[in-house]
């Protein structure tokens, strides 16, 4: 079956969202006007003197950064697989053309932004330390953005790492609840303890209000589970 017969595109895709060239993902529905919103804000981070009101800012875009990220690679293996199939007579048809060049205009206007947010990457690199793999694998965890081997570099490299693969790694590890908010692995000790309690502390700090009440339940139950076992430590 070819790319192009795995898809209903009248039933999967509204034509008035194809033709203005928008799409949704998880993060609701992103289009040419949200991806100018996202620009001015860079813009006013820039320029924002306030390393408060900056850091607001940036918290605030960084899930959608990486989440455009993700759509421009998911993006790009669908062109791919549309330009290897075998029938390409099937572009023929209206709905196939307009499925075509509405997946194009995607990858121009993620393009044109993923360019521009190079804004956002000066002002972090200079505005806070470097975040460790593991806080970043729980931040993108609680966020909702999920990292792949195939995403794992692009997200790397924004944190200016060069291993996807060891990032994606600490992910997998951070999914299972017992690496979250259990018990630290074998021998427990009280100062591996509070160096979980302590990592998790500051991934809170990090994230958006909007992402934290999850963390916040975990950090809580993980500071229950010390109190229990203290007495043993």
């Amino acid at each position: 079956m070819s790319f192009l017969h795995k898809y209903d595109f009248l039933e999967a895709f509204n034509m008035d969202q194809i033709l203005h060239h928008s799409f949704s993902s998880k993060n609701g529905t992103i289009d040419g006007e949200g991806v100018e919103v996202i620009l001015e804000n860079l813009e006013v981070c820039h320029y924002v003197s306030d390393q408060s009101e900056k850091s607001l800012i940036l918290q605030y875009l960084e899930p959608k950064i990486i989440q455009y990220e993700i759509e421009l690679a998911s993006i790009n293996d669908s062109i791919n697989n549309l330009l290897k199939t075998d029938s390409l007579y099937e572009w023929k048809t209206t709905t196939h053309r307009y499925f075509f060049y509405y997946l194009k205009r995607k990858i121009e206007a993620l393009k044109l932004w993923v360019e521009e947010k190079r804004v956002y990457y000066s002002v972090k690199t200079t505005d806070s330390q470097k975040l460790t793999m593991s806080q970043i694998a729980l931040k993108c965890y609680y966020s909702g953005v999920q990292i792949t081997r195939h995403n794992g570099d692009a997200i790397a490299n924004r944190y200016r790492y060069n291993s996807g693969e060891k990032l994606y790694q600490k992910y997998t590890h951070f999914c299972d609840p017992i690496n979250r908010k259990g018990s630290p692995s074998s021998p427990v000790t009280r100062k591996k303890f509070l160096n979980k309690i302590a990592l998790l502390e500051s991934v809170i700090k990090l994230l958006p209000k909007e992402f934290n009440s999850r963390a916040k339940d975990e950090l809580k139950a993980l500071k229950n589970l010390f109190k229990a076992e203290s007495e043993n430590l």
